[in-house]
């Protein structure tokens, strides 16, 4: 399988620090994007941890005889996405920890987490909080999650207008479900699984880029260049130009060929006719 990744981050216009967290490893066909939880002690600390922890779960249960791995999301049967999923458990946990044992005594501290990983023909992703996975292809945007956030449950919830989804626009920061946290036992992680098309781009990003450039914003400059870096870097510069009231984060990864050994099933939901393919390893 061929694939190819690149990412950057920046403070913005208006923090001092930069809470966010970038992972890429191309080895593995994976990459992630944490958002530490602005306002509680450690939330630079809590993203980085949490990258550092999913990439080091992927590092120990890279090769088939390293023994067994912890299967953390046993409801998961895919093994991919299962070792997807159980890295951001292991990771929600590591954050849970450090947290406990901060030298001046337990402390809040969370982070978002999003992660892409390419593997038997497919593209799986799985999030936590309101950081984001977008797919481009054509010229064509599209949000593969959907945010764990406050003003999201509500909007959920109540059939508003467009004067009182404005109006929530003071909370819109407020996470409704975060790595470590207050939330001691297992995360409620949210996955998805897509076939890609060869060629086809995925956005991983932090609500820094999402607040201040639009979806026809993000697609504009995703269609100008096919350089990774050149993307990443103009998304950047772009959302800082819009006012950079926030950390942003960008990795891009583009899935470029299978192993050529997956079966393309398409299977048909009886009521509603949606179609989903899913790609099939061969034996």
């Amino acid at each position: 399988m061929r694939t190819e990744f690149s990412g950057a981050s920046n403070a913005g216009r208006v923090r001092r620090r930069n809470e966010d967290a970038i992972l890429v490893r191309p080895e593995d066909h994976l990459c992630v994007v944490a958002d530490g939880m602005g306002g509680h002690a450690g939330g630079a600390e809590a993203s980085r941890i949490a990258v550092d922890a999913i990439g080091e779960f992927f590092r120990r249960t890279r090769s088939p005889d390293a023994g067994t791995w912890p299967l953390i999301a046993s409801w998961v049967h895919d093994v991919h996405a299962c070792r997807l999923v159980s890295a951001i458990q292991y990771a929600h946990r590591s954050v849970v920890d450090a947290a406990w044992n901060q030298p001046g005594g337990p402390t809040v501290m969370g982070t978002t987490a999003v992660a892409l990983l390419f593997a038997a023909g497919q593209a799986y992703v799985a999030h936590v909080g309101d950081s984001r996975c977008y797919r481009f292809l054509d010229g064509r945007l599209v949000q593969l999650t959907t945010d764990h956030s406050v003003v999201e449950d509500i909007k959920r919830r109540y059939q508003l207008t467009r004067d009182q989804q404005a109006s929530l626009g003071g909370i819109r920061h407020l996470v409704a479900r975060a790595l470590g946290g207050r939330e001691t036992g297992d995360v409620e992680v949210d996955l998805s699984m897509v076939v890609p098309s060869p060629g086809e781009l995925f956005l991983l990003c932090t609500d820094g880029l999402s607040n201040e450039l639009s979806g026809d914003a993000i697609a504009g400059i995703l269609s100008t260049t096919t350089n990774l870096q050149e993307a990443a870097d103009r998304l950047i510069g772009a959302a800082v130009a819009a006012g950079g009231a926030d950390n942003i984060s960008v990795v891009l990864g583009r899935f470029l060929a299978g192993d050529g050994d997956e079966e393309i099933l398409l299977f048909q939901e009886e009521d509603t006719q949606e179609v989903t393919t899913v790609a099939i390893p061969s034996r």
